[in-house]
């Protein structure tokens, strides 16, 4: 099977999935009681935010790019392989 790749999109689909989850994560890990509209989670929610907007912006990059490199999954990954040849 033939995937065309480059490295934004890789990057991008990376950064988005480590954000989605440290965006779900953050209301168990920073408990707040307070009601002002600024608490304890707004900073972190907001770069959380931006990281998404961000790794977003750069898969739609490597997406519209010209440059792909042909990339061919025959064999699925194995750990074996990687370490003992």
């Amino acid at each position: 099977m033939k995937v065309k790749l480059n490295s934004n999109m890789i990057t991008g689909v990376l950064f988005l999935i480590v954000s989605v989850a440290l965006h779900i994560l953050i209301p168990s890990q920073i408990r707040t009681y307070e009601t002002s509209a600024v608490t304890a989670a707004t900073v972190p929610t907001l770069l959380i935010r931006g990281m998404i907007l961000c790794s977003v912006i750069l898969l739609v990059q490597g997406i519209l790019s010209k440059e792909k490199t042909n990339t061919r999954f025959q064999e699925p990954f194995s750990l074996k392989k990687i370490c003992c040849g």
